[in-house]
């Protein structure tokens, strides 16, 4: 199913890939938008796979007033497909004592809104 569902992805949208993440226990991933060779991907479709109680990504969604950030939690269910804009500053933090795991499908090409409207059928958490 998640193959042939990679399959129509690739068939409509320009640069489709997928990565595992694995972020560090006990760490901090700071404050970011995901870049690669100095292009920004614009959203990427992230599945959580291993149970980390506690681990946070976190959305920075204005700007720094006197040091301070306004935040918003990703809350991402465990196994299931969340919608993540990419172009949003945002953090990972892991402070349990065992490594976190992210599958990560990348929109690289087409803006969040619009891939936003192509997965409203499938009702998806998104992220902004």
């Amino acid at each position: 199913m998640l193959f042939r569902s990679f399959k129509k992805l690739t068939q409509d949208f320009q640069r489709v890939n997928v990565v595992f993440y694995r972020n560090y226990p006990k760490s901090f991933f700071s404050w970011h938008k995901d870049e690669h060779l100095d292009e920004l991907r614009n959203c990427a479709i992230n599945f959580v796979l291993s149970h980390n109680p506690g681990a946070l990504t976190l959305f920075s969604v204005d700007h720094i007033v006197g040091g301070y950030r306004s935040i918003e939690v990703c809350n991402y269910t465990f196994l299931a497909p969340t919608l993540f804009n990419a172009r949003v500053t945002h953090s990972v933090t892991n402070p349990t004592d065992s490594y976190r795991y992210i599958l990560s499908i990348g929109i690289w090409k087409e803006p969040y809104n619009e891939v936003k409207e192509y997965f409203t059928n499938l009702k998806l958490d998104s992220y902004y």
